[in-house]
């Protein structure tokens, strides 16, 4: 059991979080908590498990017991990591060796395994997470859902009691969505399973109980006996909104031909695509597969094997052309700060600062550190830092992660605005078909089998990628 009185709680004193909240999660079942991003769901899951307190200087004013514990006192919180694993929101913040294997058996020797079994134990984790062929790899050349997955299968090498998995859904393809629903439903009943998720409808059939944050408070608590009143409720937030713009132009911005990629060796070939002014294409495929790795190449930070890449029917050869045309928004959108508060950054604008300004949705965290906010804030500001370097083409790696349903919204209304207001063209690479249902005009994607990436139908890739992540 893990019980909760929290009457406030925060990173910074003086300044609340969460407030008056109280509940409790109990043994051996499956909790889900939903609510908007920046509500203080993260901040709940690091004050019941003592991070708040014990490592990121925060602070807590309540009462907590975890498994007869209490993870705000010092020495108890050294217990926390053997009854605890944990998949936090953000895999770069997590991981902290060089390669999959490294990542696995740190935690493993940290915990005192002998090394015959931490070899087992590695060696099981890297199979299930699919990523035994990549065990040796490092982790910087990773796909943002490939280090999802390391930080997936380092947390629960130990076999913990209980299993917190916060955005897990997030940057992972559908078929590592299966795996996860699959890890979910194995273990449902037999461990203590919390899940914080924007996504509900991907775990709704497994959970016990889901319940609702909204400003740092607990609004609603629903049981299973509600279940068909939420899949309505989620049906609700995922309306299709049916209103990407219609106004491409003729004029084709970009065009790739025969272009060969990859980072030691060619991991892609024969790469043909073009891109239209005021036109929107998504990018998808396999984690791994080499979506990224395209963008970096598009804007000269990786050179391509062969193969060349046209701006206006004009060959591109030197980085600095591209860096005039492209500008890339990672899957990490803290590489983009250099402020110490959202409103410097946002000012950064060169005279498009105060327009800027207004199109961030939270005006109370203005005077905040960008990288103390939450992931789904972070991610939305690092899109508006886009549009101060005023380029022709936006590439936007995975625009949607971290962000509730109605943010989603306004997400895909603000991305169209951009292409209408300010005559942009975007790239998008995603494993949400939410962006390609919603903003797409054409898509491409990686068959991560022959190496190719082709155009392919909306719904031919919609169908395919739910049927892989639900089946």
């Amino acid at each position: 059991m893990i019980s909760f009185n929290i009457r406030s709680a925060g990173y910074v004193v003086g300044r609340s979080v969460l407030k008056d909240l109280s509940g409790e999660i109990e043994d051996h079942k499956t909790t889900m908590i939903i609510g908007r991003s920046g509500g203080g769901k993260t901040t709940l899951i690091l004050a019941l498990t003592g991070i708040l307190t014990n490592l990121l200087e925060g602070w807590v004013d309540g009462k907590i017991i975890l498994k007869q514990l209490d993870p705000l006192d010092p020495e108890d919180f050294k217990i926390i990591p053997k009854i605890v694993g944990a998949v936090l929101q953000d895999p770069d913040k997590q991981i902290s060796m060089p390669t999959p294997w490294d990542e696995i058996s740190f935690v493993l020797e940290n915990l005192g395994y002998p090394p015959e079994e931490i070899d087992r134990k590695v060696s099981q984790m890297l199979r299930e997470a699919g990523l035994e062929h990549k065990a040796f790899h490092e982790i910087e050349k990773l796909s943002g859902g490939e280090k999802r997955r390391v930080t997936y299968a380092a947390s629960v090498a130990h076999d913990p009691e209980i299993i917190i998995l916060d955005e897990p859904t997030a940057s992972v393809d559908p078929w590592g969505i299966k795996t996860l629903r699959d890890f979910v439903r194995r273990y449902r009943g037999e461990k203590t399973i919390v899940i914080i998720e924007h996504k509900p409808d991907y775990f709704i059939d497994y959970v016990d109980k889901i319940i609702r944050i909204e400003n740092g408070m607990i609004k609603e608590v629903y049981k299973p006996s509600e279940r068909d009143y939420l899949e309505k409720k989620f049906s609700e937030y995922d309306q299709d909104l049916s209103s990407v713009s219609k106004t491409v132009s003729n004029n084709k911005i970009l065009e790739t031909k025969d272009l060969v990629i990859g980072y030691d060796k060619p991991i892609l070939k024969d790469i043909s695509i073009e891109l239209y002014e005021k036109e929107i294409i998504v990018i998808t495929g396999a984690n791994g597969s080499g979506k990224t790795t395209l963008m970096k190449t598009l804007i000269g930070w990786l050179k391509p094997f062969d193969g060349e890449i046209k701006i206006y029917g004009r060959p591109m050869r030197k980085r600095k052309d591209l860096l005039k045309t492209f500008f890339y928004i990672s899957q990490q959108p803290d590489y983009m700060f250099l402020s110490n508060t959202v409103e410097n950054e946002l000012r950064s604008g060169r005279g498009l600062s105060e327009e800027i300004l207004k199109m961030f949705p939270w005006r109370n965290i203005l005077k905040e550190n960008p990288y103390k906010i939450s992931f789904g804030q972070r991610r939305w500001l690092s899109i508006l830092l886009g549009l101060v370097y005023q380029r022709k083409i936006l590439m936007i790696d995975e625009p949607s992660a971290g962000l509730d349903p109605d943010l989603y919204k306004d997400l895909v209304r603000f991305l169209m605005s951009l292409v209408d207001k300010y005559n942009i063209s975007l790239i998008i690479s995603t494993h949400d078909p939410r962006i390609i249902r919603d903003l797409a005009h054409r898509v491409y994607h990686i068959d991560h089998v022959k190496n190719k990436i082709v155009e392919i139908d909306k719904e031919k890739i919609l169908k395919m990628m739910y049927e892989a992540a639900m089946s």
